[in-house]
C-alpha cells in the first residue's frame, strides 16, 4: 500500500517535523469470544513540505491515517480510506495523496459553557409559550428556574395523540433586536475532523432571529428528528442598539451540535458565551469554565 499523508495547519501552511502515521489490519488472532484483530502503526516525519510518504504491508484494503499532534496545536482525528482493488501486489490506485488540518492553539479564553441536558433532563416548563433560557446561570428564567436575563427563548408546540404517535415543533426566538443565530456546517460526530469544530471568531453580521426545529414519530415508522450532528450555530445574545441601530454592545457565543428535543419535552445542547461585550473571539479554553459544573457535572471538553 502506497501512499502519502500532508499535514498543513488552518492557513494552508506545511507542517514539517511532525510524525505522520498509518494504521493497517495486520492479521486476526483467535482467542475467546471473536477474538482480536492486530494492527500496524507506521511513523514517519514529515519533510519540509509537510509531507510523509509510506510504503506499508497491508492485509485489507483499508488504512486509517493521522498525526501525532505537535505542541500548538489541536488533535485532528484519523481519517480512513478503502483501495479499490490490488495490482502485482499492490493496492490500487497507487501514491493515493491524503491531507491532515492541524488547527493552531490561538487564544482560548475563560467562557460560560455547558452542556445541557447531558447529567441530568432538562425539560421545557410549559407548553405553548415561551419559556426563557438565561446563558450566565444556565437555568430557566424565574419562576422556572434561577435566570434573571432570557438569553434564548423556547417555544414547544406539541400534539401528543398517544404512545409514539406525536408531532412537536421548537422554536427558539430571542428577546433583543440584534440577537440572532447563524448556522454552520462541520464534521462533529464518529470522531471526525478536528477537536476545534467551529472557526475562530463569531461573524459580525448576517444573524437570523428564530430557529424552527421539527420531530415527528408514529407507531411503527421511524421516528423523524429534525437533528444533525454536523449542525453547528454562532450566537449573538444581549444586544443593546443606538438610535441609528448600530450595536453598541452584545455578547457572542455558538451552540456546538445541533439543539436536540426528544421524549417530547427533553432539551440537550451545548452552548458557550463569551463574557467580554463585542468581543468575537470563541475559542474556548476548557480549563477555565466559567459555569461551576461540580465535581460530577458533565464538563464541556472540547474548545
Amino acid at each position: 500500500m502506497k501512499f502519502s499523508v500532508k499535514v498543513v495547519d488552518d492557513e494552508n501552511t506545511p507542517i514539517s517535523g511532525c510524525n505522520a502515521k498509518s494504521i493497517v489490519f495486520k492479521q486476526h488472532v483467535a482467542g475467546e469470544g471473536f477474538g482480536r484483530n492486530k494492527y500496524d502503526i507506521t511513523l514517519i516525519m514529515t519533510n519540509e513540505e509537510g509531507i510523509a510518504h509510506f510504503a506499508v504491508d497491508a492485509v485489507s484494503s483499508r488504512v486509517a491515517y493521522g498525526v501525532e499532534t505537535p505542541e500548538g496545536y489541536y488533535k485532528t482525528y484519523e481519517g480512513e480510506h478503502y483501495f479499490k482493488n490490488s495490482k502485482l501486489g499492490v493496492w490500487q490506485p497507487e501514491n493515493e495523496n491524503f491531507k491532515i488540518v492541524l488547527k493552531r492553539i490561538k487564544k482560548p479564553i475563560p467562557m460560560y459553557a455547558k452542556s445541557v441536558g447531558m447529567d441530568h433532563k432538562v425539560k421545557i416548563p410549559e407548553l405553548e409559550k415561551p419559556m426563557g433560557f438565561d446563558l450566565i446561570k444556565s437555568d430557566w428564567v424565574k419562576p422556572h428556574g434561577k435566570g434573571e436575563v432570557a438569553d434564548l427563548n423556547f417555544h414547544l408546540s406539541l400534539q401528543d395523540r398517544g404512545r409514539r404517535d406525536y408531532d412537536a415543533t421548537l422554536t427558539v426566538t430571542f428577546t433583543n433586536e440584534g440577537d440572532g443565530f447563524i448556522g454552520i456546517k462541520a464534521p462533529f460526530e464518529n470522531g471526525k475532523g478536528s477537536q476545534l469544530v467551529m472557526p475562530y471568531e463569531a461573524p459580525e453580521n448576517g444573524y437570523q432571529k428564530k430557529l424552527v426545529k421539527s420531530t415527528h414519530a408514529k407507531l411503527g415508522t421511524p421516528t423523524i428528528m429534525g437533528y444533525d450532528k454536523t449542525q453547528h450555530y454562532f450566537l449573538r445574545v444581549r444586544t443593546a442598539l443606538d438610535e441609528k441601530g448600530n450595536i453598541v454592545s452584545a455578547l457572542y457565543g455558538k451552540i456546538q451540535g445541533d439543539i436536540n428535543f426528544w421524549n417530547n419535552k427533553v432539551l440537550r445542547f451545548t452552548y458557550y458565551l463569551n463574557p467580554t461585550p463585542n468581543d468575537r473571539n470563541i475559542e474556548f479554553d476548557p480549563k477555565k469554565n466559567l459555569i461551576d459544573t461540580g465535581r460530577r457535572g458533565h464538563k464541556v471538553q472540547n474548545p
